[in-house]
């Protein structure tokens, strides 16, 4: 049986959903060490598995006072929706600033920054509502790999739908 796991206040709720499902399901596979590109590349395999449309690498433009500055990459865009992968022990001010630089600068209404280094999965959420991001933070996955259920408190196996 499916479960959806998502708060439905949240632009896009579903799909980040099934995005985090498919993240815990390769660091569950693979668990914490490995560099980010097997992290990326184990991901696209269950995002495609699970019928999204996923993007690798994909660049924008960065504008100032209407100038042309250069482009960025990001590692993915699932959707609608940008992905930032990490893999390191944890998350820092950093991660999130570069996140809403990436999303703000390309115009995407949503992005979702996964960290794959430590013993437990991490995500956080990033909404482009009226030219502002809004961090949201949907969970962090804990050993032995459950998730907490946005639309209420019980604990419940994520799953990455297909």
């Amino acid at each position: 049986m499916e479960q959806i796991y998502e708060k439905t206040n949240f632009v896009m709720s579903a799909l980040t959903s099934r995005i985090i499902g498919c993240a815990i399901k390769v660091h569950k596979a693979l668990g914490p060490g490995y560099e980010e590109a097997y992290y990326q590349k184990a991901l696209i395999i269950e995002l495609i598995a699970a019928g999204l449309n996923v993007k690798r690498e994909v660049e924008f433009d960065v504008y100032y006072e209407g100038q042309q500055l250069g482009t960025k990459r990001v590692d993915l865009v699932v959707e609608d929706c940008l992905v930032e992968l990490k893999a390191k022990k944890g998350l820092d001010e950093l991660d999130a600033a570069q996140v809403v630089s990436y999303l703000k600068a390309s115009g995407y209404p949503l992005a979702l920054l996964i960290n794959f280094g430590g013993v437990k999965v991490q995500t956080k959420r990033f909404a482009n509502t009226l030219g502002r991001c809004l961090r949201q933070t949907i969970q962090e996955a804990s050993a032995p790999h459950t998730l907490q259920r946005l639309s209420d408190s019980e604990n419940k196996e994520p799953t990455c739908p297909r």
